[in-house]
This record gives C-alpha cells, sequence and structure tokens, in this order.
C-alpha cells in the first residue's frame, strides 16, 4: 500500500461517442478504478459506437466497443442503475437540481428512506458526536414540495421499461 503512494492511479479518463447516438453518460470525468468498472448512458440510436479512453499518468489506452438496442436485456435494473448514477451526479447541486431529482426519484422508484437508515447505521457504529448530525442534515434536506415551474416538455428520462 504505501509503495503505491505517489503512482498514478489507474483511471477511466473519457468517452467518446456520436453526437446522437449516446447522451447522459455516467461517469462523465476522470474517474479512479479499482478493480470492476460500470458506466452508464442512454441509447439513442438502435446502434452506436463507445471508445473509452483509460490509461494511468501519461500512458492512456483505448477501447471501442459496439452497441445494438437489439441486444438490450428487458426489465428495470439497468434504467434504475442509470437513474441512481444521474441522481448522483445531480445531487452535487441540489437545490439547483431539486425538481429534477424528485421526478427522477419517482420515474425510477428511487426511495432516500435507506440511504437515511444506512447512514444512521454508520453513526451509530463510529462513536462520537455524530449523532447530533443527522437531525441538522434532516432539517437542511429539501422538502419534496415542487417548486413551482411552468408546464415543461415530455420526461427526458429514458422509459422504465
Amino acid at each position: 500500500m504505501i509503495g503505491s503512494l505517489g503512482v498514478p492511479a489507474f483511471a477511466f479518463l473519457s468517452v467518446d461517442s456520436g453526437p446522437d447516438t449516446v447522451a447522459d453518460v455516467f461517469p462523465n470525468g476522470r474517474t479512479p478504478v479499482h478493480g470492476r468498472f460500470t458506466l452508464t448512458g442512454r441509447l439513442r440510436a438502435d446502434e452506436a459506437s463507445l471508445t473509452l479512453h483509460y490509461g494511468a499518468g501519461a500512458a492512456s489506452q483505448s477501447r471501442t466497443y459496439a452497441l445494438r438496442r437489439a441486444d438490450a436485456v428487458a426489465g428495470r435494473l439497468v434504467p434504475r442503475f442509470w437513474a441512481q448514477q444521474r441522481a448522483a451526479d445531480l445531487s452535487v447541486f441540489s437545490e439547483r437540481n431539486h425538481g429534477e431529482l424528485l421526478r427522477l426519484g419517482r420515474r425510477f422508484g428511487i426511495d432516500p428512506w435507506p440511504a437515511r437508515l444506512l447512514f444512521v447505521l454508520i453513526l451509530m457504529v463510529i462513536p462520537g458526536s455524530q449523532i447530533l448530525i443527522y437531525p441538522i442534515l434532516w432539517i437542511l434536506m429539501p422538502s419534496e414540495q415542487p417548486n413551482p415551474t411552468p408546464a415543461g416538455p415530455a420526461s427526458p428520462y429514458p422509459p422504465a421499461a
């Protein structure tokens, strides 16, 4: 472990695709890779070619993958996983993205309660005054009352199958 200090971490760097073939790819920037790596996105065309760029330090590599809608597996797992990645990305600015986060959570059935319960369990395991943090965060969390906005276009999210 100590021998790896200062050594550039192997990382996913970027993805290239046609402009109208794939959208909302996550992660959307440099991400360290430790073991398994998952890339999610929305396939907007019947076929697409993705080129993944990855590497460590100045050395980088690329690999191209072909995607076909006809090869997709039916079900809710993949769309829900994409929605979780999208929600995590939007949560960086949760106040600004409040309405979109609510729509995303309702459309894909992402419930905040498991995350809250996990947080409480972690606080119980780690000694200290963290118990005070939970009520403070509960108060600071945005309410589920949507902001009054004019009716917009149809949902930008893929169908939840």
